[in-house]
């Protein structure tokens, strides 16, 4: 499932000369991938919405740190989200960034 939503941007060699793509395999990136984590990506792929790991939490991967939280991408708009949590139980908070897009889901985030 995982391997379906997290997966590299294809991007034209014209437009990003430098770019690369790294695969982490580290302890820190597996530990991401809890219960919660996972029934997230999977309600996101049933309504079939992209989902990717994006901001602090890549920043931190990239410096061999475990992300505290974790954000994402996602082409779900705000009020797709909004229906998808409610309908699955998942408890949203903090609605200040709704209007920016960001909507704020709390689920476990417990490592194996």
């Amino acid at each position: 499932m995982w391997s379906r939503l997290v997966r590299p941007a294809v991007i034209s060699s014209s437009v990003w000369r430098s770019l690369f793509t790294m695969r982490l395999k580290t302890n820190e990136f597996q530990c991401l991938f809890t219960d919660g984590l996972n029934g997230i990506a999977e309600l996101f792929e049933k309504h079939q919405h992209e989902l990717r790991i994006a901001g602090g939490a890549v920043r931190d991967l990239l410096a061999g740190k475990r992300p505290e939280d974790v954000d994402f991408a996602t082409t779900a708009t705000p009020e797709e989200m909004k229906c998808m949590f409610q309908a699955a139980g998942i408890r949203m908070i903090n609605n200040k960034g709704e209007k920016h897009g960001t909507i704020t889901a709390r689920v476990r985030f417990r490592a194996h």
